[in-house]
């Protein structure tokens, strides 16, 4: 016992935090020798007994592992308390956007109720959780593009001008819907929403379900 207690002083410095925490941590693994193999039988691989300072470098390892978690979830909440809670909203640079892209923010600062949306998604998602007061406009599961149009021609010749969302930042479909509304000359502007609906939901503009 005290070899085995002056080779575990005389670890250097820099293991003196690590090797508590492995020590206890240490399982048995069943190890097959090549003899054994042969035989079908499995050699284990010899219990290692802690001695009592190991045994007390383990509690208090842990201990200070346990302290250092509780210390920092009450910082991350210290921190949550000054700042809010993280913007979980759909990031946007305008430098970044595709050709016939639009902001949520510029929509809402530049063009705020002067809009027409659409919803070019399922027409099954546009009834379950569309934005209130939507359009569909859309040629996803077979819909027809031209009679959809038709009758949204009276709120689309309003004067205002149109934004198109799909589902999130990946979707195309409203690039391609925005295409063909403003190849018809009947909004002063036609643009495609970067991160659809996904982005009006975390705008907090999707009311949510009862």
């Amino acid at each position: 016992m005290g070899r085995f207690r002056s080779k575990l002083i005389a670890r250097s410095p820099s293991n003196v935090g690590k090797w508590p925490l492995r020590l206890c941590a240490m399982r048995l693994s069943p190890q097959r020798s090549r003899a054994e193999h042969n035989k079908g039988l499995l050699r284990l691989r010899p219990l290692v007994l802690l001695s009592e300072f190991a045994s007390e470098s383990c509690m208090k390892a842990l201990g200070q592992a346990a302290l250092l978690g509780v210390l920092t979830g009450v910082a991350g909440l210290a921190t949550w308390k000054i700042k809010g809670s993280p913007d979980r909203t759909v990031p946007c640079e305008i430098s970044q956007l595709k050709e016939g892209e639009i902001c949520l923010s510029t929509v809402m600062t530049e063009w705020q109720n002067n809009v027409v949306w659409v919803d070019a998604r399922l027409r099954s998602d546009w009834i379950k959780d569309g934005l209130p007061g939507s359009l569909l406009i859309t040629t996803v599961s077979g819909e027809n593009f031209d009679q959809l149009l038709e009758q949204a021609v009276p709120s689309l010749a309003e004067g205002k001008n149109v934004v198109v969302y799909c589902s999130d930042v990946g979707c195309g479909t409203s690039l391609e819907i925005a295409k063909r509304i403003r190849e018809f000359g009947l909004a002063p502007e036609v643009k495609a929403l970067h991160g659809g609906w996904k982005a009006l939901q975390q705008a907090g503009l999707i009311p949510p379900k009862p």
